[in-house]
């Protein structure tokens, strides 16, 4: 969950790196991994958190505050986000709609897609630590 570890240390604590890179990251909203991941993995934890903190309907205030996207104006830095299209833990839209959500904040950000590469890269690694080191030698002046 690195891709969305990242993306909450961006929206909490802006300009402290320079510039991000993120690989299939799990989705900006709380509530896409609540439903991926949680409930039908950790059914009782689910509805523990439920019981403590209300459903998302009754609270939609409380899980708005929990999703990253929410703070998106915050970022400063630019962000290059990678993504196979052959993903079938994280989906590939939801690196799509972040993308779009940061271009929407004024956030500068690339997306770049790599067709029938799964959750782990393999056959585009190499391309995409490329990419990667271009994009950092540029924003970092290295």
């Amino acid at each position: 969950m690195g891709g969305g570890v990242r993306l909450d240390a961006l929206a909490a604590a802006p300009a402290v790196v320079d510039a991000a890179v993120i690989y299939a990251s799990v989705s900006s909203s709380f509530l896409d991994n609540l439903h991926r991941w949680t409930i039908p993995e950790r059914p009782e934890a689910a509805q523990a958190f439920f019981d403590r903190f209300g459903t998302p309907q009754r609270s939609p205030d409380f899980y708005r505050g929990l999703s990253p996207r929410t703070y998106f104006d915050r970022i400063t830095e630019p962000v290059l986000i990678f993504h196979g299209l052959s993903d079938s833990t994280c989906p590939p839209r939801w690196s799509r709609t972040t993308h779009r959500l940061l271009t929407d904040a004024g956030v500068r950000n690339t997306l770049v897609e790599y067709p029938g590469e799964e959750h782990a890269f393999y056959a585009r690694w190499q391309d995409s630590i490329e990419r990667t080191v271009r994009f950092l030698r540029n924003r970092l002046e290295i």
